[in-house]
């Protein structure tokens, strides 16, 4: 996993082999709260990504339950409050607004996509100075985005996921391939990312064929896409358009081997489409180094809430680390006890296979 504001592409890159989440600190401009503090957690509870608001919401109510365990902050309990980004932009400037001027938070955790973890920073983050750090917003921009240097992410970027993705999908003997992907930040980021690196080790692309999401069909696409060919599909997208454009290609002969990204580990992959139909298929998601923390984390988290997806555990390291981070009197954040460090090392990504043999999902 990743921890990144601005810098050059070696310290990117160097920390996107360590895990580290900078807690969301307190927004200078709010009032003072006498005893605790509240977080707000901008996670999709509804829309296309629901499917993985839930989890993920457990997993920062975990760690503040940690948290709390242990003291709590500034005197008082740390209180998560949820604001429903509805992976839609406005929706989550909204929220985002909402939980900052009405609810009184000190930071912000979230939200799940670029698309709208970008609005978000740039309209509120940014313009009160409060730091925001999402678990999964991936897109090259937020390097480099006008945001005051008070948005964070943990999780690796779409240049590293591209790269491990092209090496496996040639390593995997895939070649060549087409590639689909969602004409947003992270579609287009990680599909660049993909093609220059797959064609730097001399692989083969058919073509690049953006799509909208949640189109009524993806036909039109996909006859491009197999126009001439390829052996498999590179599939850049989320569940809510993903699953249905699997069933259209393997219905209509188009293809019949997939190539997935982070975006698309969602149970409905095998509750859908079925765990025959998807042999061979493969794919790159984030997952943690399975070291003592990470085993502990998930016993307690599957002994609170039993099997979670994808997100939990950067969610829940966010939430966690913003005990130490947290500042007095509204102030510059206290540094981390030697014992806390904020990077813990994680591998950038595991290049191995989307699904094990026999069909049961692996959950990062």
């Amino acid at each position: 996993m990743f921890l990144e504001n601005r810098g050059d592409l070696a310290r990117r890159l160097y920390r996107a082999a360590a895990a580290g989440a900078l807690g969301a600190a307190l927004f200078a401009s709010g009032p003072a709260q006498a005893q605790g503090a509240k977080l707000g957690a901008l996670v999709p509870m509804t829309g296309p990504l629901a499917e993985f608001g839930p989890s993920s919401f457990n997993g920062i109510n975990l760690a503040a339950k940690h948290v709390n365990a242990q003291g709590g902050v500034l005197g008082g309990e740390l209180e998560i409050i949820v604001g429903d980004s509805q992976t839609n932009p406005q929706a989550t400037v909204t929220a985002a607004r909402r939980l900052v001027s009405v609810d009184g938070v000190s930071g912000i955790i979230g939200a799940l996509s670029s698309d709208v973890t970008i609005p978000a920073a740039q309209t509120i983050s940014s313009v009160h100075r409060g730091p925001q750090i999402s678990g999964s917003a991936a897109a090259l921009r937020v390097t480099a985005l006008a945001n005051n240097d008070f948005l964070f992410r943990t999780t690796p970027h779409d240049a590293v996921q591209g790269i491990i993705l092209a090496n496996l999908a040639k390593e995997s003997g895939f070649d060549p391939v087409a590639v689909m992907f969602r004409d947003d930040y992270y579609g287009k980021g990680l599909a660049a990312s993909f093609e220059a690196r797959y064609r730097a080790i001399g692989g083969t692309i058919t073509d690049m064929v953006p799509f909208a999401d949640e189109q009524a069909s993806y036909r039109g696409e996909l006859s491009r896409a197999a126009a001439v060919d390829p052996q498999a599909l590179v599939q850049i997208a989320f569940p809510c358009e993903g699953v249905p454009m699997l069933k259209q290609a393997l219905e209509e002969g188009f293809f019949s081997k997939f190539i997935f990204t982070d975006g698309m580990k969602s149970t409905d992959l095998i509750d859908v489409i079925g765990a025959k139909a998807l042999d061979g298929s493969i794919g790159t998601p984030p997952e943690a180094r399975e070291d003592k923390s990470a085993r502990l984390f998930s016993a307690a988290y599957e002994a609170q809430h039993g099997e979670g997806r994808r997100f939990r555990s950067s969610t829940r390291s966010m939430t966690r680390h913003s005990s130490w981070r947290w500042p007095s009197r509204r102030r510059a954040p206290r540094k981390a006890p030697p014992c806390a460090t904020p990077f813990t090392p994680f591998p950038i990504l595991r290049a191995s296979p989307f699904f094990p043999a026999n069909g049961r999902r692996r959950d990062a």
